[in-house]
């Protein structure tokens, strides 16, 4: 059917070549239909090469399809990815539990052990005896930066 991109994204060309149909986003909003907008993380090296692949098959499909780009953030070797956000800024994902209390970290590690899960593995730098929140002063600052962001980025 159709993908929709921007007018000079840089692999336009060749999917237009290998007949997928596109269009940028002012021509789609005036569409009877309105896109599926799917999130694509790409973390392969030259992730540019790489596109095409990903969205031959897409614009191949019966659906209109608005992909939305995903950039990474945030990494750590013991955590792996866990912030994300869309290229356009719109969309921001958190897959660790800034939000949970210490009490809920020693409950499901609890509870898991109860299930006989053997690959559960201890909280690191947490004490389940004497569980502490060290991470409250950096998940209060982060959401609030998001917060204001949002606010002041988004027009009334």
């Amino acid at each position: 059917m159709t993908i929709v991109l921007p007018q000079d994204y840089h692999a336009r060309q060749a999917l237009e070549q290998n007949r997928v149909h596109c269009m940028t986003k002012e021509q789609a909003l005036k569409e009877d239909i309105r896109a599926l907008r799917i999130g694509i993380l790409n973390i392969m090296p030259k992730a540019e090469t790489y596109e095409f692949s990903l969205l031959h098959p897409l614009g191949r499909s019966v659906l209109q399809i608005d992909p939305i780009w995903i950039r990474l953030l945030a990494y750590s070797k013991e955590a792996g990815y866990t912030i994300f956000e869309s290229a356009d800024h719109r969309m921001l994902a958190h897959i660790g539990h800034p939000e949970y209390e210490p009490q809920r970290l020693v409950d499901e590690y609890e509870r898991d052990l109860k299930k006989g899960m053997t690959n559960v593995e201890l909280p690191v730098n947490f004490d389940l005896e004497n569980p502490v929140n060290l991470w409250r002063g950096h998940r209060t600052e982060f959401f609030s930066q998001w917060i204001k962001l949002i606010h002041e980025e988004t027009t009334y």
